[in-house]
């Protein structure tokens, strides 16, 4: 499957100039997917793609229009297996990962479902886990104030257990279930110290 979208807007009253200005943005995304059959149990599958955009209102984040900060491309791709180890179970795993101007992301999943030997219910249980990156850049009027936080690392697992059960030919039910826990760098926190700062002043 290829797949490809374009978004496009313009307008004033851009929020980052104080009303003023354009709030023009384009955005292009493309995707890839492939998935092979190795044989009747076994099958590996790639996506891939770019996500390109350019944004007036980014280009604001300092004092140079037209600077790097203008436009932003990212780039990713993921790998997986998945087998069927029996009639009834079925388990698979992805690796991959993005890269942009200033973030980087690993990610790392599994699954395993079990479906019961009438077809009517399944049960599953995945796992997430993301490692990222941020390339910290802060605001023009917050750089010599810094450093805002001690670390650029964020951390992000979760884990998901679901049930469906089929009740007749044309209803379905499921439930699910999630544990997500994060740690590292969640926010951008400057922003709230440095504007107590200039109240206190």
């Amino acid at each position: 499957s290829i797949l490809f979208s374009y978004y496009g807007q313009d307008g004033n009253n851009a929020a980052v100039t104080g009303g003023l200005g354009t709030e023009k943005l384009t955005d292009l995304t493309s995707k890839i997917i492939v998935n092979i059959a190795l044989n009747e149990k076994e099958t590996i599958s790639f996506d891939g793609g770019f996500d390109l955009y350019t944004s007036a209102s980014t280009d604001n984040i300092d004092n140079f229009v037209s600077s790097a900060s203008r436009k932003d491309r990212r780039v990713h791709g993921n790998i997986g297996y998945s087998r069927k180890a029996k009639k009834d179970l079925t388990y698979g795993f992805k690796a991959g990962g993005s890269t942009e101007y200033d973030y980087q992301s690993l990610q790392f999943s599994a699954y395993v479902a079990k479906t019961s030997r009438d077809g009517n219910r399944t049960f599953g249980l995945s796992g997430q886990a993301f490692i990222d990156k941020w390339s910290l850049i802060y605001p023009r009027e917050l750089r010599s104030q810094g450093p805002w936080v001690t670390t650029d690392q964020r951390r992000s697992y979760s884990i998901s257990a679901s049930f469906s059960q089929v009740i007749n030919k044309r209803m379905q039910a499921s439930i699910s279930a999630d544990l997500v826990t994060q740690s590292g760098l969640l926010s951008t926190p400057f922003h709230r110290v440095y504007f107590a700062d200039q109240a206190e002043a």
